[in-house]
């Protein structure tokens, strides 16, 4: 796919809206396209985005670490400004529950990249949460997998001990399921609560807006 000129710089073109539902074939079709678009720019004279793929490709320094909901309307780099490779260690998955995984991604950041702030950032109007809401409000148990039911389970049991369901309780439960995070990840990982105690290492929770694309660090 040819690529644009903006000033003597090469830059991705416009990415057409994507239809829900289309076939799988189609939509493994419309990321081989947009990587050959992506690895076809010319990086000694494209964007700092692309220059600074060549500066990172054999090691990642990043400044921090974000764990955030996998959710397709949170693009972590750019409500972050548009960070560039390296420079953001980004773990995702649906409800941005701290498992083993994710702790175990997180103690990797801090000790073997040297990152020194970590973020776990819920969303407005998370569908992991909403689901753990409706179970706790209306006792909605019916859940689309047993997989699904289970691993909202850490939200479930904030719900449950939520002390008032006055006002947005989804939201007011996202926000302090960001919180409780930060308690799960000192509690869990003797190294993180010891980064925090010598004040090596910042974490901090946070909710992302999308109606306003505005971040809050709570």
């Amino acid at each position: 796919m040819p690529v644009t000129i903006d000033g003597g710089v090469e830059k991705m073109p416009q990415m057409q809206p994507i239809k829900h539902g289309i076939p799988p074939d189609e939509a493994l079709q419309l990321l081989k396209v947009g990587n050959s678009s992506y690895a076809d720019i010319d990086s000694g004279d494209a964007t700092y985005i692309y220059k600074n793929i060549r500066e990172v490709q054999h090691e990642q320094h990043p400044f921090a670490t974000i764990l955030s909901c996998s959710d397709s309307r949170v693009p972590v780099e750019l409500i972050m400004g548009g960070r560039g490779p390296g420079e953001i260690f980004v773990i995702r998955n649906a409800g941005n529950i701290a498992d083993v995984n994710v702790i175990g991604s997180i103690e990797y950041s801090v000790i073997v990249l040297g990152v020194t702030l970590v973020v776990i950032m819920g969303h407005w109007k998370c569908g992991a949460a909403a689901a753990a809401c409706d179970l706790v409000q209306y006792n909605n148990k019916k859940m689309p997998s047993k997989h699904i039911g289970d691993m909202i389970q850490p939200i479930v049991r904030l719900a449950k001990s939520y002390p008032s369901k006055q006002g947005d309780f989804v939201n007011n439960v996202i926000k302090a399921h960001a919180k409780k995070t930060v308690e799960t990840i000192l509690e869990a990982s003797p190294i993180m609560s010891n980064c925090v105690k010598t004040r090596t290492v910042k974490i901090q929770p946070a909710y992302y807006d999308l109606p306003t694309r505005r971040v809050e660090f709570l």
